[in-house]
């Protein structure tokens, strides 16, 4: 067999090998997970109720002191910080929220702490509260 010949069978050999090796590999990535970094923005307040569906102002009182504490981890609440959030979902603030954080204490889903927020009476989730939210509000959970 002449030399030329050989080395021609020789070089068809590895054309073969790596069409092989090219093939495997491109099976390989196709079953890789893509890699491509998805960035997410935090939840926002109208998003989370939209999510929850809160029925009434204590509902929507609760959830709103939830995203503020667990969410954005203010800590204590007091009624400002709860206007804001009424302002921020673009819902409709309640007449008397003092009132419906009355109804929420009552229910052991708020507890008042013992250091004023701004010189205002201010307020943290109970278990129970968190329960509930989590819960979507619904107490059979």
């Amino acid at each position: 067999m002449s030399n030329e010949i050989f080395m021609n069978q020789r070089i068809d050999e590895i054309e073969a090998r790596v069409k092989q090796i090219e093939e495997r590999l491109a099976l390989t990535a196709a079953k890789q997970p893509s890699t491509v970094a998805i960035q997410t923005k935090p939840l926002s307040l109208q998003e989370f109720l939209i999510e929850k569906k809160p029925t009434g102002d204590v509902q929507k009182t609760l959830a709103i002191g939830y995203f503020l504490e667990i969410h954005e981890k203010i800590g204590a609440f007091n009624v400002a910080d709860l206007l804001r959030g009424f302002e921020r979902a673009k819902e409709k603030k309640p007449l008397n929220l003092n009132d419906k954080v009355n109804m929420a204490i009552r229910n052991a889903y708020f507890d008042e702490v013992v250091e004023k927020k701004d010189n205002k009476k201010a307020w943290q989730l109970t278990n129970k509260g968190i329960a509930f939210v989590d819960n979507s509000f619904n107490k059979s959970n």
